[in-house]
């Protein structure tokens, strides 16, 4: 399925993450690298974003390859954070917060470390209904206990190297963090389709 690729790769950042012990400074403490969700790009920015947080967010998805049963997809997707920086007082408006750009480039390198290899094993991810006991698929953001197991001995996903367009709100001085790069994996056809 298609949002297998998406959560596999969501949760394979994050466990890297948590390997490197990947840190950041918001408003002046380090914190373990936050994340948000996955979301599609057209609903960002969200009405409250955590500063400092890594949105993955999905542009589009589109078929490069493959054969009848199996489509061989790329996601144009795009980690996302925002940074306010604190060495501005409270009411201030400006552009000149200079912790901004230490904690900027400290997520970018989080982020490539994050994303080597370049590719990881594409897994189903399931939720466990705890009163029930029902089995059912769940995003890789969600709270239900979930667990993941590998797709197909064989099927990877695989991602290009990141891109980091520098973005930033000249008035407010916001800057707005972009890891720009192509997702790849495929989408099988259920074989009960075919008989």
């Amino acid at each position: 399925m298609l949002i297998d690729i998406l959560d596999s790769y969501f949760l394979f950042t994050q466990s890297q993450m948590a390997a490197i012990n990947a840190q950041v400074y918001i408003n002046g403490a380090a914190v373990a690298q936050p994340f948000g969700s996955i979301l599609q790009a057209r609903d960002w920015p969200l009405t409250e974003a955590n500063e400092g947080a890594l949105y993955l967010l999905i542009l589009s998805a589109n078929p490069v390859g493959g054969s009848v049963n199996q489509t061989i997809y790329e996601f144009i997707c795009q980690w996302t954070w925002l940074l306010i920086g604190t060495n501005l007082t409270y009411g201030q408006v400006g552009a000149n917060r200079g912790d901004r750009y230490r904690t900027n480039l400290q997520i970018m390198s989080n982020l490539r470390q994050a994303h080597y290899p370049g590719f990881c094993q594409k897994k189903t991810i399931t939720g466990v209904n705890q009163n029930t006991q029902a089995i059912t698929q769940v995003p890789a953001t969600s709270t239900v206990p979930y667990v993941s197991s590998p797709y197909n001995t064989v099927e990877s996903i695989w991602w290009t190297r990141l891109r980091f367009p520098f973005k930033q709100d000249q008035q407010s001085g916001v800057v707005y963090g972009v890891g720009a790069f192509s997702l790849y994996g495929i989408d099988d056809a259920y074989a009960s389709l075919a008989a």
